[in-house]
């Protein structure tokens, strides 16, 4: 035994531990992918938060890196498990929301925001937005 409980011991890491213990300073594409992954097989994760929780864990990868990794994640869970079932609609709302990214992204564009980062989105998302809260869905 190494003095933790069978909770400490089967406990699923958090993003942010996940993340400190990556070997660079920002998440990788893989390493965000197989968390948003996790996210959709976890029933009890709420997915609204995940495209925030990224932004906020990775400030400054490029925004669309966000989109790729949800619809990477929306992929291969659909690859694995199909389209029905908690883990097909749960997938479909990760596609959802890396479209909506993209629009957002694109938007930011129009609004000479070409190179827009995470933090961005992130900025976009909670002050002019208007329509995203942290506990809504997409």
């Amino acid at each position: 035994m190494n003095g933790r409980t069978s909770t400490e011991r089967f406990a699923r890491p958090s993003l942010a531990s996940q993340f400190a213990s990556a070997q660079s300073a920002e998440p990788q594409i893989e390493q965000m992918t197989v968390y948003a992954c996790n996210a959709v097989a976890d029933v009890s994760f709420p997915l609204a938060s995940l495209p925030i929780e990224l932004a906020r864990l990775a400030p400054t990868v490029p925004a669309l890196q966000l989109g790729l990794v949800l619809a990477s994640a929306a992929d291969a869970t659909q690859s694995m498990f199909g389209t029905s079932g908690p883990s097909g609609a749960r997938s479909q709302e990760l596609w959802k929301q890396a479209a909506i990214i993209g629009v957002d992204v694109l938007y930011l564009s129009l609004l000479d925001r070409q190179s827009a980062t995470a933090q961005d989105l992130l900025d976009y998302w909670l002050n002019e937005d208007g329509t995203f809260h942290p506990h809504d869905t997409f």
